[in-house]
């Protein structure tokens, strides 16, 4: 019997036909199924490509997003999410921050130092003390005289002999000398404004001034100073 005899075999026949040609090949399921495992996969290769939003991306050169109008990228994210997050620790330049953990960024340093800061206004003919850091601050001080139109710094050994540094201003050549338990050592002063750069040794504790003194028009004198030991 023919096919003219059978119409539901000659059916049959003509739909397989159909669907062979619509079936894809073997290399074109190979490719489908490579596909889905990358995109599906920890990493969706994007170089010279689209940037893939909710995947990640990655790249063999380097990604630059400008702007000749404005801010080139904008991040935002849940109040308690950070919006940006890096790989490592390696310090990225030009990258500014002015805050620590919500902190002033000059209330830290490295290590397990001290700092301390201080300003003050010292009347004519009187004389200051500068805050110290509390584990260096019975060794020895600082202090700013002001006389006769004058702002002198002044440093004392009060608990330990010290070896000290002193960075004059100008650009003039470094000061440096010991100094004896009970004795002081005054340096160059100013009779407008000047800043010191002062370093101080007591043993293997170091600590750094950077001070900055001026004589006003009333004769006062005023400074403000910061210091950091690392100990």
């Amino acid at each position: 019997m023919g096919l003219e005899d059978d119409p539901a075999r000659a059916l049959r026949e003509a739909l397989v036909r159909r669907l062979s040609l619509h079936r894809p090949s073997a290399a074109v399921v190979i490719s489908l199924i490579a596909l889905f495992i990358a995109m599906s996969g920890t990493a969706v290769a994007a170089t010279g490509g689209s940037f893939i939003l909710g995947k990640p991306n990655t790249a063999t050169a380097v990604t630059s997003l400008s702007d000749t109008k404005g801010t080139a990228l904008s991040l935002s994210s849940t109040s308690t999410t950070p919006p940006l997050t890096v790989s490592n620790s390696v310090q990225v330049p030009k990258l500014n921050v002015s805050e620590l953990g919500g902190q002033p960024a000059s209330d830290y340093m490295t290590g397990t130092g001290q700092i301390a800061i201080d300003t003050a206004t010292v009347a004519s003919g009187s004389t200051a003390d500068l805050t110290l850091p509390g584990p260096v601050s019975h060794d020895y001080s600082l202090q700013l005289q002001c006389a006769s139109g004058t702002a002198l710094p002044v440093i004392s050994a009060t608990g330990a002999t010290l070896q000290y540094w002193l960075l004059p201003p100008d650009g003039q050549s470094e000061v440096s000398g010991v100094v004896s338990i009970g004795t002081a050592v005054g340096v160059e002063g100013t009779t407008s404004g000047a800043t010191w750069v002062v370093q101080v040794a007591i043993g293997s504790t170091m600590a750094t001034t950077d001070w900055s003194a001026a004589v006003n028009a009333s004769g006062t004198c005023t400074f403000a100073a910061q210091t950091i030991s690392n100990g």
